[in-house]
């Protein structure tokens, strides 16, 4: 049986974006003439055999929620508060996990479409191309959670990533540290860019140099390889006095692999890390944080769902939730050991 042809198809022989096949499809006076044709021909040429996926209504119950993996749990406290808040005003949720960027086509999408009525979409991650969230966003009420896209004209609920890392690198200098590493996630996360932004500011308004071997970006939540790449950093024959971990996880693979080369935390080597899950206070010892307020993103995030659901033409919000450091016993003040320390 021949394979059906998709809206991608159609953008990638017509050279356009999936977004305005979906306008031309949905839409089509809001594309210019001469575009309308080109794509038409090509639907023509390819035997495209129009699929609208189920109309979003307010019959829907589902709640369709995209996330980035189930390894960091940042991401499942955060699915888990959505599905809350959903169920709270009576709707199902279904999880999508992109863990492997398989849902990087609307094809993709249609294919869950085409089984379940959804009434609107949360999408938690930002590694989604902007195309393909503005046509789903042509057929759905989408709502981002904790990363956005920037370019885009769409309702999100987030932090504010810049001032967050800021402050946990000019806690770190406070203390007396001046040799700052920075493990950084993915750097195609809007989140990334920012949380590098802000230790880069801190360590320059404190005139300290960055060391570019000490910062690590990260492609990766698996806690084995992460170990690894933190016992290469702490191995080197300079190594940092502290550390500023984009994540939880990351800073628990920083203890323990600082503890592995018999590296003191936080007498010799102190630890931040970042989102305040569980994980921060089961660390030895228990993990400074800076603490993103993980249940309300996701409440608000559905909520704002749940009100375009209700009102298609509600104008969009972007909601910046506040963060606070949580200091704990994986920092102290640079040669004092924990004497004095809280």
């Amino acid at each position: 049986m021949a394979k059906s042809v998709t809206m991608q198809n159609v953008a990638d022989d017509a050279r356009v974006s999936i977004a305005t096949v979906s306008r031309i499809v949905n839409n089509p006076e809001s594309v210019r003439e001469s575009t309308r044709r080109k794509v038409l021909r090509s639907m023509n040429e390819l035997g495209f055999i129009q699929s609208v996926p189920r109309a979003a209504d307010t019959e829907s119950l589902t709640i369709l929620i995209v996330i980035q993996t189930l390894s960091n749990q940042f991401d499942t406290d955060l699915a888990a508060s959505i599905m809350n808040t959903a169920y709270i005003h009576g709707y199902n949720s279904m999880i999508v996990v992109n863990n492997n960027k398989n849902y990087t086509t609307f094809e993709a999408f249609e294919n869950i479409f085409r089984d379940v009525a959804i009434a609107g979409i949360i999408l938690e991650t930002g590694l989604i191309d902007p195309d393909l969230v503005s046509a789903l966003q042509s057929h759905y009420p989408v709502v981002m959670a904790s990363d956005y896209i920037e370019s885009l004209d769409i309702s999100y609920v987030s932090i504010d990533d810049a001032a967050a890392a800021r402050t946990a690198a000019s806690y770190l200098i406070s203390t007396g540290h001046t040799k700052i590493a920075l493990i950084n996630c993915d750097p195609d996360y809007h989140l990334t860019k920012y949380r590098e932004k802000g230790f880069a500011q801190a360590l320059t308004e404190a005139g300290i140099e960055i060391n570019k071997n000490w910062v690590l970006r990260l492609s990766t939540v698996n806690y084995f390889m992460v170990h690894s790449y933190i016992r290469q950093l702490l191995e080197q024959k300079e190594r940092p006095d502290a550390i500023f971990a984009c994540s939880d996880m990351y800073g628990m693979a920083a203890i323990n692999a600082a503890q592995q080369l018999g590296i003191r935390v936080p007498e010799e080597l102190s630890v931040i890390g970042f989102d305040n899950t569980s994980i921060a206070s089961m660390t030895n010892p228990s993990l400074t944080t800076v603490a993103q307020p993980i249940t309300q993103i996701g409440a608000q995030s559905c909520e704002l769902l749940i009100q375009k659901i209700r009102n298609r033409n509600c104008a969009n919000q972007h909601i910046v939730l506040d963060t606070e450091l949580i200091i704990r016993n994986s920092t102290c003040p640079k040669n004092m050991g924990v004497s004095g320390h809280m």
